[in-house]
C-alpha cells in the first residue's frame, strides 16, 4: 500500500546491535505516529496508539558467505517487502 514502505540499510563496520535497537526504540516512544495502526469499530475506522514498550523494529543479521557478501539478502528483503502491511 501507500503508507508500507520497506527500507534496508547496509551498515559498514561494526555495529553495536543493542545500541541501534534502543536509539530506534527512543525515536518511536517520541513519535506516536509510528506506533500508530487503524482498527475498524462500531463507529468506523479508529487510530490505535500502541505502549512504547512494545518493540517495533527488528534487527536481523543474515550471514555471509565467502564470495558472497549478501548471501539471502535479496530473497529475505523481497520476502520482507511482500508482507501486507497491518
Amino acid at each position: 500500500t501507500a503508507y508500507h514502505m520497506p527500507l534496508a540499510l547496509r551498515l559498514e563496520g561494526s555495529v553495536d546491535a543493542g545500541a541501534l535497537a534502543r536509539a530506534l526504540d527512543m525515536v518511536a516512544t517520541r513519535h506516536d505516529i509510528l506506533r500508530t495502526r487503524f482498527e475498524t469499530g462500531p463507529d468506523g475506522v479508529v487510530p490505535v496508539v500502541d505502549d512504547a514498550a512494545r518493540p517495533l523494529f527488528t534487527i536481523e543479521t543474515l550471514p555471509a558467505t565467502e564470495g558472497d557478501p549478501a548471501c539471502g539478502l535479496p530473497v529475505r528483503l523481497a520476502e520482507l517487502a511482500s508482507q501486507r502491511f497491518d
